[in-house]
């Protein structure tokens, strides 16, 4: 009788790991793809949200709910790009019951009372990668400018979005000209501007930042002992402190990087043209400014590939505008200011046939007017433009 208790225990205690086990699972499984689906620096939070969902408390009960990113991808089917996978290792312990009536001591012991107390562990694993979709974006709207409407565009008549779409992580509005401007149009709460070719009522996850971590590049370097940039850095790269007057046209053929400390490009009447040439402003008030040209092609390579213009993620906020009666802009790559509200009157790249490979990433837009040109065909090679990832269990 003992021993027939004892199997009829152990059935039940067994029933009851697989219960849990496939609670596990499904849990590990979900939270790896939730992971994947955020990524940036939430996908940790995210995981851990849903794990919680099953019962799973990281942290709880001698739950463990651990997360990690940039792990080893498996290899993708053809077709499909495989940009990050993230891992989920879900562990928790279930008490011993019946099972030692057969001589089962369970596989670990947990301190419960001060003592160390047999039990069963329990592990399950999930891989999940980001998969990139066909909706690329060469405007986003980050929704860190603190305005009403982050992506407000007056009428665009001659605006084209070759190949691409724009997405706002906030507020989204077009009028006018500016209607069906983009191939397509996303925001968390659906598409009703009328921006996109094709409405996309559905809502859209905000998109991440994935530029931001470029910022760990930018050199540290003494102050030039002048801010009049009239010729080429005679290194491959320059730091101002301050505004810098551009005295005269110049023009960059080598890779260059210039960081413009709190300070502003006044571009005084004359054209800056660089090859393979990016630009940093760092710390208050920087931006481009004055009446000129901007005509700049971001490197092909290095740690700044594709990167023409780009503001420091901790950079305070600035507020400022590009007239097509005062800057002619014509920039191929990324155009990056996460803390700026951005307004432009008139057109960028207007003169530029086939349009350049231009990707605007900014707090937020307002267009009066006139418009801007990107053909997302230029962007390869140069840069990935931004699209919807979402995660797809691969192991």
């Amino acid at each position: 009788m003992p021993a027939l208790l004892g199997a009829m225990g152990l059935g039940t205690e067994i029933g009851v790991w697989y219960y849990r086990q496939q609670t596990m699972q499904s849990a590990a499984d979900s939270a790896a793809v939730a992971a994947a689906s955020a990524g940036s620096a939430s996908y940790q939070v995210e995981a851990r949200g849903v794990a919680t969902k099953y019962g799973l408390v990281h942290g709880q009960g001698h739950v463990s709910v651990e997360v990690q990113n940039a792990v080893t991808c498996p290899a993708a089917s053809a077709g499909v790009v495989y940009s990050e996978c993230y891992k989920v290792v879900i562990t928790s312990f279930v008490p011993l019951l019946l099972s030692p009536l057969v001589g089962y001591g369970g596989n670990a012991t947990v301190p419960e009372g001060g003592k160390l107390v047999p039990k069963t562990q329990l592990v399950s694993t999930a891989v999940a990668a980001r998969v990139n979709t066909s909706r690329k974006y060469c405007v986003v709207s980050l929704g860190q400018a603190d305005v009403k409407v982050d992506f407000d565009v007056n009428g665009a008549p001659k605006a084209d979005l070759a190949g691409c779409g724009v997405m706002s992580n906030e507020s989204m509005v077009c009028n006018g000209t500016a209607r069906g401007f983009a191939a397509y149009a996303d925001s968390p709460t659906g598409d009703s501007s009328g921006c996109g070719e094709v409405a996309h009522r559905t809502p859209s996850q905000a998109i991440g930042d994935s530029f931001a971590k470029l910022a760990d590049n930018t050199p540290i370097q003494p102050c030039a002992s002048s801010n009049n940039l009239d010729a080429p850095p005679a290194a491959a790269g320059i730091t101002y402190c301050g505004d810098v007057t551009l005295n005269k046209d110049v023009t960059i053929t080598a890779p260059t990087v210039i960081v413009i400390k709190s300070g502003r490009l006044n571009l005084n009447s004359h054209k800056l043209t660089g090859s393979a040439l990016t630009i940093i402003f760092t710390g208050v008030n920087g931006y481009v400014e004055g009446k000129g040209t901007l005509d700049i092609t971001a490197p092909t390579s290095g740690d700044w590939k594709g990167v023409a213009l780009y503001q420091h993620p901790d950079a305070q906020r600035v507020d400022f505008t590009l007239s097509g009666s005062q800057q002619e802009m014509n920039v191929k790559g990324l155009f990056y200011f996460p803390n700026a509200h951005l307004t432009l009157n008139g057109a960028v790249n207007k003169d530029v046939v086939p349009a350049p490979c231009l990707m605007m990433m900014v707090g937020s837009l307002k267009v009066d007017g006139g418009g801007f040109f990107s053909d997302s065909a230029q962007c390869t090679g140069l840069i990935d433009l931004p699209s919807k990832e979402r995660g797809r269990l691969v192991g």
